[in-house]
């Protein structure tokens, strides 16, 4: 990795972290978790282009909601695939949560979502995809067990 992109990952993971409300104790706090749901956006999602392909960084917020995900929680971010402020937010989180199994990423797609990655390591999305996405999470899918050797 260059010192360009090692130094725009490091701002990219601190923006998110100072960005992140209340903060990252936040269930600790007393914080109820509808609260910081409603609090998440795309902006929640920072990227990095690295080997084999695109990588997503989440804000201590998301990160506290994909710990503690539950059946109510996948049903809401799938809510959220129609909101064009929403919708990479909670792609990432369902793609992560490890219910749909393994996903393809390239340099320029992660598990389907086209990202084009600024300067500062923020992702731009074509609002296009959005359809695409929402039916992709919407068909159920089975999943394949690992192989066994």
């Amino acid at each position: 990795m260059t010192m360009k992109k090692t130094l725009l990952l490091v701002l990219c993971v601190f923006g998110l972290y100072l960005s992140a409300t209340p903060n990252d104790d936040s269930f600790s706090a007393g914080f109820p978790r509808e609260r910081i749901m409603n609090l998440l956006t795309n902006k929640d999602v920072c990227w990095a282009g690295e080997y084999p392909g695109l990588v997503p960084y989440l804000s201590p917020n998301a990160e506290a909601i994909l710990r503690t995900r539950d059946s109510a929680t996948a049903q809401t971010l799938k809510g959220w695939l129609t909101d064009p402020n929403r919708f990479v937010v909670a792609h990432v989180l369902l793609t992560l949560s490890g219910e749909r199994g393994q996903y393809q990423v390239s340099a320029s797609e992660w598990n389907t979502l086209r990202v084009r990655i600024t300067d500062k390591g923020d992702g731009q999305y074509d609002l296009a995809q959005m359809k695409t996405l929402q039916q992709e999470w919407m068909t159920p899918k089975e999943v394949s067990p690992p192989s066994q050797h």
